[in-house]
């Protein structure tokens, strides 16, 4: 590659690999502006449209309001036609239905399966089309939607149940339980909802993903307890009839079977494993597994500690046997502790799921951003056919931090890529950059897919994206 094609970015260095060894060429190019800057400049969109749907309305928010605005309307339909705060029963089914959406929808086989049946779409199909299907991986627009529907129901369920009993007070053992479990089940909803805000989960996620986990299995058994004994108090059992008849007809009941079956499934396949250890460096370890072969794209999960904490990363499949491997990096304390300490045995357990990059495979020519140790999905990526790449990685020291093997990957895939040590220049302006490469139409990218942290991946697709460049990566609700 001529030393004009790099850009004008700092100093740099690409990484070559010859038939015998690693080398590392370097460049020296005048000093540009500071990275990243003006990437929230509305004068980079090319149409005001475009402008507001990237700040106002995203995908995520698009699905959002595809689940709360049908359950809008049917409450404003039978509280007009049907007297809904008359029919406690309907807004109990109701909520047995929204729990259910908010759990299924985060199901790996379902989530596999929405992933699969999309990325059957040909490299033929109209852009536009691919372009929209890729923006897939908003689902958590519809968990976060139907968990708060399932509350705005089981808010009117308690109004419907304070007018039915207000005229006569109920003093009966199954009317007092369902009034107790009640009050536990718009608590643990106030907690979830509550917890569940972006700057909370951001600042404690680890906090909240035990209250999430504890606090959503906890409204389920309550939940189950409330159904039962709602319907015993309504039906004066055991004076009319046997109790299972009780449910033979109550849709919410079934409802209630599959949301319970749907999270029991995953820890049916609790198992521990034992990982063959290759130390990277001092900020990267790689983990090599051999109990599962697993595809690109997918991102098992994994424990110290199965009941507390659990973490997903990318698998890289083993080209040569059976398994796969994944890359940690330092990023926090469990990271850390991996590192500093490799476990002996680690738990896993459920289906691995695909992810935002499985999306790539609905382009013909994709451009690969990563920063760190966001190269390791990339890596697996390399595996899906009938796709060319491009990549533009910034990391530390990238050799001597992950280790020459993959960077070889990297350059396999794509012997022009550009890889940039931070240590040796200041951090790119990746949104410049993957510009410059896009705009290169020899190559005929049709998209560019970014995995980094959560803040610079936003900064770098907002960036791209109002200046008209299709980009993808994973949000912070995937």
């Amino acid at each position: 590659m001529a030393r004009s094609s790099l850009g004008e970015v700092g100093r740099r260095y690409r990484q070559i690999v010859s038939r015998s060894s690693l080398r590392l060429e370097y460049f020296e190019t005048p000093q540009e502006s500071k990275p990243e800057e003006d990437l929230l400049n509305k004068e980079s969109a090319k149409k005001v449209s475009r402008f507001l749907s990237l700040l106002r309305y995203t995908v995520y928010q698009r699905l959002y309001t595809l689940v709360i605005l049908p359950n809008l309307v049917a409450i404003t339909y039978l509280s007009v036609e049907k007297d809904l705060l008359h029919s406690p029963a309907t807004c109990l089914n109701a909520v047995a239905f929204n729990i259910a959406a908010t759990i299924l929808i985060r199901q790996e086989y379902i989530i596999n399966l929405l992933y699969r049946t999309i990325g059957c779409i040909p490299h033929w199909a109209p852009f536009a089309i691919r372009k929209r299907a890729a923006k897939l991986y908003h689902l958590g627009g519809i968990h976060s939607s139907a968990g708060v529907a399932a509350a705005i129901w089981f808010l009117l369920f308690n109004v419907a149940a304070v007018r039915e009993w207000s005229s006569d007070i109920p003093s009966s053992k199954a009317a007092i339980a369902t009034i107790s479990v009640s009050a536990v089940v718009v608590i643990l909803f106030l907690q979830i909802l509550l917890f569940s805000t972006s700057k909370f989960r951001t600042r404690y996620h680890n906090t909240w993903e035990q209250i999430h986990r504890f606090a959503g299995w906890l409204l389920l058994g309550c939940f189950w307890v409330h159904l039962i004994v709602y319907n015993i108090y309504r039906s004066e059992w055991p004076q009319t009839q046997p109790i299972g008849k009780l449910f033979y007809a109550n849709p919410g009941f079934y409802t209630l079977v599959i949301s319970t079956l749907s999270i029991m499934l995953p820890w049916l396949s609790l198992r521990r494993v034992k990982p063959r250890i290759e130390g990277l460096s001092k900020h990267a370890i790689r983990l090599h597994f051999d109990y599962a072969s697993i595809s690109a794209c997918k991102t098992p999960r994994f424990a110290t500690d199965p009941l507390f904490e659990w973490h997903s990363f990318a698998s890289i499949p083993n080209e040569q046997a059976k398994g796969f491997s994944i890359v940690i990096s330092r990023a926090g304390d469990w990271t850390g502790n991996i590192i500093d300490n490799p476990p002996q045995y680690l738990w896993t357990r459920g289906r691995p799921a695909r992810g935002t990059l499985y999306m790539a495979k609905l382009f013909k020519t994709i451009l690969c951003v990563a920063t760190g140790s966001g190269i390791a999905p990339i890596l697996g990526l390399f595996a899906i056919p009938n796709t060319r790449f491009r990549v533009l990685w910034a990391a530390p020291n990238p050799d001597t931090t992950f280790g020459a093997d993959v960077v070889r990957k990297v350059l396999q895939a794509d012997p022009e890529a550009v890889i940039w040590n931070t240590r040796v220049s200041s951090r790119p302006d990746l949104v410049r950059e993957a510009k410059r490469m896009y705009d290169e139409r020899e190559e005929e990218i049709e998209a560019v897919f970014v995995i980094s942290n959560e803040e610079t991946t936003t900064r770098i697709v907002y960036g791209l994206e109002s200046k008209g460049v299709p980009a993808f990566g994973p949000i912070f609700d995937s």
